[in-house]
C-alpha cells in the first residue's frame, strides 16, 4: 500500500524543529499588564515543564491545560477581558497554566534531547499519567492547598480522564472539574486528511519503520514557516485563511474573529507533539474504545496480555462539567454522548459550536468563562479523603446557579435562531 503522501505530510512540519527565543506566554501576560510567574516540575520519567501562574496568595487554586499542537498560551492570547486565566484571576483565583511535556515550552529533560528517540517515547498517556500528577502535587505544595479545580480543553480533557482513571487516589486532591470538547472516544471523528490517516493506520508498521530510519519522531509546528509567515499572510487574506482552518476544524458556527483567529492560533499555539500522539489518536478513530497505547508485537509484555486495557473511568469521582458542541469535527458530539453515559456529571452544557470556539469563541467568555467562575464561587464541595461513591444528586449545586446558565444558554439559542 502506498504510504507516501502521508510520510509526506508528516515530513512537511518537520524540516526545522526550532524552540521559540523568548517565553512567548509570559510575553504575552506582561504586555497584557499583568506579572506572571514561570516554575518548573520535573516529572517522574525526567520531563522538565514549565508551568505559567498568575498568582493569587491565599485562595482557591485552578490549574489550566491546553489541547493538542497548544501550549498554555490558548488560555491568555486572546487578553484580560476574553481570556479564561485573566478572568479567573479578576475574580479572585490563583490561576496555574501548564504546558505539556514536548512543547517548545516544556522541551526539556533530565538526560534526553529531543534529537534521541526515546525522548518521544510518549503519547497522551504519559501527559496524563506522569505529567498530571507531578503539577499537581507542584501546585498543592506551593500553594499549600490541599486541593484545586480543574480546566481542560481537547487533549487536555483526556488526559485528566486518563489522570484519575490511572491514579484515583487523587480524586481527593481535585475539588471540581470542567472539560471543554474533551477528547476521549473517536469514533467519529471527521477530518480533511482523515483518508490518509487511515492508510497510516493500516499500515502502521510500514510508516512507524519508515519514520524511524528518518529520525522523525515528532511533528514539529513551531517553526518559522508557521509562526511568522502565516500570521502575516493571514493578515493580508483572512478569508483564505479562514476557509483553510474550516477544513480542519469543522463549519463556521459564527464564534470565530474571521480578521484574527488563524493569525492568533499560528504565532501563538501551534506546537510540537510527540508522532506516538498522533498515533494513539489514529488508534481511537478505529475503535469504540477509550483504550491505552497500542504497542502492537510488545503489547503482551507491556500489559501482560494481547488486549489493549481500556481506562477504567468508573475511578473517576469528582463533580465534573462537560462542554461540548454540535460543531466539532474534532470531538464529535456522539463521542462526547458516549462518554457521558460512563462518567458521572454534575451539568453538561451542549452548544452548536466547533472545536476551538470553547477558547477563542466571541461567547465563550459568556458562556463558558462566566460559568466556570460562578461555579467555583457557589460550588461547595470538599473532596473526602478517600475514594468513595457519592450518588450523583448529592454533587448538585446552589439551584439557582443552574437556572441562571439555563437562562444564558436558553437566551444564546434564541439568538442563534433569529440570526438564521
Amino acid at each position: 500500500m502506498n504510504v507516501l503522501p502521508l510520510i509526506l505530510l508528516i515530513l512537511t512540519f518537520n524540516f526545522i524543529f526550532v524552540l521559540p527565543l523568548d517565553d512567548y506566554v509570559s510575553s504575552i501576560i506582561q504586555n497584557a499588564g499583568y506579572t506572571p510567574e514561570t516554575h518548573n516540575v520535573e516529572t517522574e520519567d525526567g520531563f522538565i515543564l514549565t508551568l505559567h501562574r498568575l498568582k493569587k496568595d491565599n485562595t482557591q487554586v485552578v490549574f489550566l491545560m491546553h489541547g493538542l499542537f497548544q501550549t498554555a498560551s490558548v488560555w491568555v492570547y486572546d487578553g484580560p477581558k476574553k481570556s479564561l486565566a485573566f478572568m479567573l484571576f479578576e475574580a479572585g483565583y490563583d490561576v496555574w497554566m501548564l504546558s505539556a511535556r514536548g512543547t517548545s515550552l516544556s522541551a526539556q529533560h533530565k538526560t534526553l534531547s529531543p534529537e534521541e528517540e526515546k525522548y518521544w517515547d510518549f503519547s497522551f498517556h504519559e501527559i496524563g499519567f506522569y505529567d498530571l500528577p507531578a503539577t499537581v502535587d507542584y501546585i498543592l505544595g506551593t500553594t499549600r492547598q490541599a486541593q484545586l479545580h480543574y480546566v481542560g480543553h481537547s487533549q487536555g480533557g483526556m488526559v485528566f480522564l486518563i489522570f484519575l482513571s490511572m491514579r484515583p487516589q487523587y480524586n481527593a486532591k481535585i475539588r471540581s472539574s470542567y472539560l471543554l470538547a474533551p477528547a476521549s472516544y473517536m469514533i467519529h471523528f471527521t477530518f480533511i486528511f482523515s483518508p490518509l490517516l487511515d492508510i497510516g493506520y493500516k499500515s502502521r508498521y510500514e510508516v512507524a519503520e519508515t519514520m524511524k530510519r528518518l529520525k522523525f519522531y515528532s511533528i514539529g509546528f513551531r517553526t518559522p514557516l508557521v509562526y511568522e509567515f502565516v500570521p502575516a499572510f493571514c493578515d493580508l487574506a483572512s478569508e483564505i485563511c479562514m476557509f483553510i482552518s474550516y477544513l480542519f476544524l469543522g463549519p463556521d458556527s459564527g464564534q470565530l474573529d474571521k480578521k484574527t483567529f488563524v493569525s492568533k492560533l499560528a504565532k501563538y499555539t501551534a506546537d510540537n507533539i510527540a508522532l506516538k500522539q498522533l498515533w494513539h489518536f489514529i488508534q481511537l478513530m478505529h475503535t469504540d474504545r477509550f483504550q491505552m497505547y497500542d504497542n502492537m508485537a510488545e503489547n503482551q509484555a507491556v500489559y501482560g496480555s494481547d488486549e489493549i486495557p481500556e481506562y477504567n473511568l468508573t475511578n473517576i469521582n469528582i463533580p465534573l462539567v462537560v462542554f461540548y458542541g454540535t460543531n466539532d469535527v474534532l470531538v464529535n458530539a456522539s463521542d462526547v454522548e458516549t462518554l457521558l453515559t460512563r462518567i458521572r456529571t454534575i451539568d453538561t452544557i451542549k452548544l452548536p459550536w466547533g472545536h476551538m470556539d470553547f477558547i477563542s469563541g466571541k461567547d465563550a467568555p459568556k458562556l463558558i468563562n462566566r460559568y466556570i467562575i460562578k461555579a467555583l464561587k457557589t460550588y461547595p464541595y470538599v473532596a473526602p479523603p478517600e475514594l468513595t461513591t457519592v450518588p450523583p444528586s448529592e454533587y448538585r449545586a446552589n439551584p439557582n446557579f443552574f437556572e441562571w446558565i439555563s437562562e444564558v444558554v436558553g437566551n444564546f439559542s434564541k439568538m442563534i435562531t433569529n440570526r438564521n
